[in-house]
């Protein structure tokens, strides 16, 4: 799956055995990362969201409007943004960076209202993303 990684990564100019020694991952490991021939896990992602402090959507360039970054959860909208990503990946359904952002945005809220826990918001995910998905 595209990502911007090391567009971000070097931005914030650190390098890629930097970024592994903060995540606890090898260089070669970032740099399969940035190139797609290895995609994140779900501790790696949320790792490497704290140490560049940006947030999944920022990672996978998916354009999250609604929800204020800077008041927000930034655990709770990288799980958001990784959840959908990975129904979407599993459903074999075409990766449409607008849907998965306001279904993003729609996780993040119904979450938030409803107290769920991260169990419960992968089951949110799952439905988000079954039957057409919400728009």
């Amino acid at each position: 799956m595209r990502n911007e990684l090391k567009t971000l990564r070097e931005s914030r100019k650190i390098s890629a055995a930097e970024l592994g020694r903060k995540i606890g991952r090898s260089a070669a490991h970032i740099a399969a990362i940035e190139d797609g021939s290895q995609e994140f896990i779900e501790v790696t992602l949320l790792r490497t969201c704290a140490a560049l402090n940006c947030t999944a959507d920022e990672i996978f360039a998916i354009p999250v409007r609604g929800i204020n970054k800077k008041t927000c959860d930034p655990v709770l909208l990288d799980a958001a943004v990784w959840f959908l990503l990975l129904e979407t990946k599993r459903r074999k359904i075409a990766l449409d960076r607008k849907r998965i952002a306001r279904q993003a945005t729609l996780f993040y809220r119904a979450t938030v209202a409803l107290n769920l826990n991260l169990p419960q918001s992968r089951l949110l995910a799952k439905l988000l993303t079954g039957a057409g998905g919400a728009a």
